[in-house]
């Protein structure tokens, strides 16, 4: 990850129609009725000590399915092998600087709650959805959650 973002970054974000500036990827990891969040270190470049999903920016030369795979192996040591792919989708954000993201979703359900972090998290957690509003999450994440209908596939309601 080499372009930066800052904590207030998506604070006042609205949906956005327009070309995008920025192309990420974002995984929700699940696990019998679990979410796993990951708590942003201060090695990487915003939203440092934050809980959220498993992010990364995507080069525009790589599939967005494929990166996001790797992102999950990167941060979470998780093999795609362990992983099913449950929703995907693809929506827009405006940033509080007036930058448009793009932003490709996944949610994959894992067959395993074995997580050992890399250097762009201090630490993991598997907490129920309900939980997830009791805890210092990036600003965006329940973006995130809604636009795959997180609450839908797992049955219970997200925050």
């Amino acid at each position: 990850m080499n372009q930066a973002y800052e904590t207030s970054t998506f604070a006042n974000f609205e949906l956005a129609t327009q070309a995008y500036d920025h192309e990420i990827v974002a995984s929700v990891l699940t696990n019998n009725g679990e979410v796993a969040l990951f708590k942003r270190s201060q090695m990487v470049t915003g939203d440092c000590g934050l809980w959220h999903c498993i992010t990364g920016f995507l080069d525009r030369h790589n599939c967005p399915s494929t990166h996001v795979r790797v992102e999950i192996e990167e941060e979470a040591n998780i093999a795609p092998a362990n992983l099913k792919l449950i929703n995907s989708c693809r929506f827009y954000l405006n940033d509080s600087r007036n930058k448009t993201w793009c932003i490709h979703a996944f949610h994959f359900e894992t067959t395993t709650k074995e997580i050992a972090v890399n250097w762009e998290n201090d630490a993991a957690r598997w907490c129920s959805p309900g939980d997830i509003t009791r805890l210092n999450t990036v600003s965006w994440l329940s973006s995130v959650m809604s636009a795959l209908k997180v609450e839908k596939h797992m049955g219970v309601a997200v925050a």
